[in-house]
This record gives structure tokens, sequence and C-alpha cells, in this order.
């Protein structure tokens, strides 16, 4: 396995869920985004949109895997 190149608590912050299950995690503080537009509502996924944050999510948990490997 690669090692991770960048802290695993940005990744929480990109996908929008906390995947390490963290106490530390800034997502367990509030469910909305920071500064002045974080609190609109979310949008509702498409079902290319799931299995693209599926896709992602595996591919961070493990590591920096290559879309090869998948």
């Amino acid at each position: 396995m690669n090692r991770r190149k960048v802290p695993k608590f940005k990744f929480d912050r990109r996908i929008g869920k906390n995947i390490w299950d963290s106490k530390r995690s800034s997502l367990n503080k509030r469910n909305y985004g920071s500064e002045q537009h974080g609190n609109k509502p979310k949008k509702r996924l498409t079902d290319y949109g799931i299995r693209l944050l599926a896709k992602q999510k595996m591919k961070i948990y493990c590591s920096n895997l290559t879309e090869s490997k998948l």
C-alpha cells in the first residue's frame, strides 16, 4: 500500500462524511458547510454521483489506489 500524502481529515471535508469514524473530525461539530453560504440544504445526488462518491471513498480509504487497480 502507498503512504497517504495528504492529511486524512481533508478527505472528510471533501466528501462530506466522516470516513474514519474519528471524534476529531470537523464534521462531528456541525453537519453543514462553513462560512457565509454553508447553511444551505445539500442538493440531491444522482445515481451516478452516488456511485462516484462510493468509488472515491474506496480510493481514499485504501490509500490512493489507481484506476487500473480498481
